[in-house]
């Protein structure tokens, strides 16, 4: 019986092309995961924002923005600085704290003149910022101011803020 080299190298090929097709259909491949924000919230409205001042020289703030059975998950903030003094100089640092744990540490500055107003921090996390269950967020500002001048007897400096977030099943 003779063999067409024709008939051989095609099957060949066909044999060939048929594994590198298997290869690509059952080569593992990379898991990926993206929060699913709401989808994973509970309610009609799952989503939360709150907003505040902390006095520039040593606030705390304490937020009830865990729920029974679920956890806060923050987000977005939003910090910015202001001050009634045209010339006044320095840092804040805003300490997110639940009853046992730093969660987050951010830093601000404050600086107002004529040329450079105010400064604002905006974070986004697609993770977030997890609050348990039944725990309270404490905001706690801490400072040090450079220098300040002209300014009023009382100086009003602080820090404003913006959290958003949404509820999860803990």
């Amino acid at each position: 019986m003779e063999t067409n080299r024709w008939k051989m190298m095609a099957v060949t090929g066909f044999a060939a092309l048929g594994g590198v097709m298997w290869s690509q259909v059952l080569a593992p491949r990379d898991a990926v995961g993206y929060p699913s924000g709401a989808a994973v919230s509970y309610g009609s409205n799952p989503v939360f924002s709150v907003g505040g001042y902390l006095d520039f020289f040593g606030a705390t703030d304490t937020l009830s923005i865990g729920l029974s059975g679920h956890d806060a998950i923050v987000t977005d903030v939003v910090l910015t600085t202001g001050s009634d003094c045209n010339n006044i100089h320095g840092t804040s640092h805003v300490e997110f704290r639940d009853s046992t744990n730093t969660l987050a540490w951010f830093a601000v500055g404050l600086r107002e003149d004529s040329v450079s107003g105010t400064s604002a921090l905006i974070v986004s996390s697609e993770s977030g910022i997890r609050v348990a269950e039944g725990e309270s967020l404490t905001l706690q500002v801490t400072n040090q101011i450079y220098s300040f001048e002209s300014c009023p007897a009382t100086i009003t400096a602080g820090v404003f803020y913006t959290l958003s977030g949404y509820y999860a099943e803990p």
